[in-house]
């Protein structure tokens, strides 16, 4: 059997809602010289009979299970992919017609620069219901979402540190140069195989003609269960190398002290330092302002007055989740 020009690998879990969205954009693609590979982490809502299923249907599809976080199930399709390139999509996304060409396009182009992964946006799906585009526009927000890669929609091509997976192609060597991805990692391990491709000298690059929809946290609650693994995930980073944890990815413990640190001050000051209590609600002032006008802009956006008080929401419990999960990873002294 020939083997394919790219493998497609992509890991889930109960993901019936959303997988046959990811696999009929694959179907639909320009460049038809490729596998899919899905690792199923043994669902149980009949994620993995529907594969069973759809493998019969369409040759490109192999399916395989394998217990374990993300990063194991990608490993798993890693050394079983057969393609010259290695790309990866989230079983919560799928991709525009001209996904893989373009990738593909971006990845010839700028091989001989020492490049060896390139990718691109997760833009907010267009059908979504307005509590994820809502939250979709926050995190993107370069305020409020700090500028992270995850969740940038730039405009131009550039370097970047890291590729997330719901939108990535790597050459397939480099995993055999400088390993797979680490399995102790829950999340961030996209960032930690970034920052290992760096170390060796090679380069990663976004283009962001190569498009996915990536449907954001449809709930509160289920945004605030993600950034806190994210906060604590990132800060666990730090047992790698402390460059992963940049001080951008400080601001929200920092915040959540300077609260919690606010209700005790408060009744202390108020009777005999106002000056001084004056001065300590300045940050805090200045924090609501920008969230409140972040929060109208994007209403304003969305052209919807219920989109505002759920931006206030997300923001918020973003930034608190966030902190909350990192500030609870300080106190892990190893990974």
């Amino acid at each position: 059997m020939n083997k394919p020009l790219i493998s497609v690998i992509i890991t889930c879990r109960n993901c019936t809602k959303t997988l046959k969205e990811t696999l009929d954009s694959l179907k639909k693609q320009t460049i038809q010289d490729f596998e899919v590979i899905v690792v199923d982490a043994y669902s149980n809502d009949g994620t993995y009979e529907y594969l069973l299923k759809e493998q019969k249907r369409w040759s490109k599809l192999k399916v395989f299970r394998c217990h374990g976080n993300p990063a194991k199930g990608r490993n798993y399709g890693i050394v079983r992919a057969r393609g010259k390139y290695v790309a990866f999509i989230d079983a919560d996304a799928y991709a525009e017609y001209n996904w893989l060409e373009m990738l593909l396009e971006a990845m010839k182009r700028y091989e001989k620069t020492s490049i060896v992964g390139v990718g691109g946006p997760g833009n907010i799906p267009p059908n979504d219901p307005l509590k994820a585009k809502v939250i979709g526009l926050v995190l993107s927000n370069p305020l409020l979402g700090m500028g992270t890669r995850n969740n940038a929609l730039w405009k131009k091509p550039c370097y970047v540190d890291h590729h997330p997976f719901f939108n990535a192609m790597y050459t397939r060597w480099i995993f055999e140069k400088i390993g797979l991805l680490n399995e102790k990692l829950d999340v961030g391990e996209d960032v930690e195989l970034g920052w290992r491709i760096r170390r060796h000298g090679f380069k990663l690059f976004y283009t962001p003609e190569a498009v996915v929809y990536h449907h954001r946290r449809a709930s509160i609650l289920a945004l605030a269960k993600q950034m806190f693994r994210y906060g604590y995930w990132r800060a666990m980073l730090r047992h790698i190398d402390s460059k992963l944890v940049g001080v951008k990815y400080y601001i929200p413990v920092l915040l959540v002290l300077y609260m919690s640190s606010l209700v005790i001050l408060i009744p202390l000051l108020s009777n005999t330092y106002r000056f001084l209590l004056h001065i300590s609600v300045v940050p805090l002032i200045l924090y609501v302002s920008i969230i409140i006008l972040t929060a109208l802009y994007i209403a304003m956006k969305l052209k919807s007055l219920y989109a505002f008080p759920i931006a206030l929401a997300s923001a918020l419990v973003t930034h608190f989740s966030y902190g909350i999960g990192f500030l609870k990873a300080l106190f892990r002294h190893k990974l």
